[in-house]
């Protein structure tokens, strides 16, 4: 046996005597670019990236609140999760592309974090009371003053910390900037627009 057929790799090599031709390098035209630059920039809407993200907040904190009551233990860590679907919420909806957008979702990031929260020490109140969970959760949620001793009776400062990093991701993941290099794979293979918007 020679010693190049002793030193083939099928699972990384070409079998010998086959050369596998490159493609041809593309150049895009950077008015094309520029001009697709422009559509993206016409196909954001903050308006729909709210809304999209209170409706994930929304959503989340009743997650959190369900969680809750499922496991019957206060779980301060869902504030990352709530934070990651607005995030997601804003980016899907919103077509961000600029801070706007990541200052939306790191403000909604915080509000379905406290709702979440303030959700969660309702449901464990009405267990302990031994009242109906969202009788109480709805008379808790119509006095602000009530809802506001609760989440002050009940803060921890490692809230801060998840808080923080809800706020953080609400941010991050809010909005999308595209590279030019994003841009001319999106022209040469249009399928990379639905991969590189998620």
């Amino acid at each position: 046996m020679s010693e190049t057929q002793a030193s083939f790799n099928p699972l990384f090599e070409a079998p010998p005597g086959t050369d596998v031709p490159k493609p041809p390098p593309v150049t895009i035209d950077p008015e094309e670019i520029r001009q697709v630059r422009e559509e993206l920039r016409d196909r954001q809407n903050i308006h729909r990236g709210i809304a999209g993200g209170l409706i994930s907040a929304l959503l989340a904190a009743g997650a959190w609140a369900v969680i809750t009551v499922t496991t019957g233990f206060q779980h301060e860590v869902m504030a990352i999760g709530v934070g990651l679907l607005v995030g997601l919420g804003v980016r899907k909806y919103g077509h961000g592309l600029s801070p706007p957008f990541g200052v939306a979702g790191a403000l909604l990031a915080l509000f379905g974090s406290l709702f979440g929260n303030l959700l969660g020490y309702g449901a464990i109140a009405a267990r302990v009371a031994g009242r109906p969970i969202v009788l109480f959760e709805l008379q808790l949620l119509g006095n602000p003053l009530a809802a506001a001793k609760l989440m002050g009776d009940t803060f921890s400062p490692i809230d801060l910390g998840f808080y923080l990093v809800a706020i953080i991701m609400g941010y991050n993941i809010s909005f999308r900037e595209y590279s030019e290099s994003d841009i001319a794979k999106m022209i040469v293979n249009p399928s990379e627009e639905e991969e590189l918007d998620v």
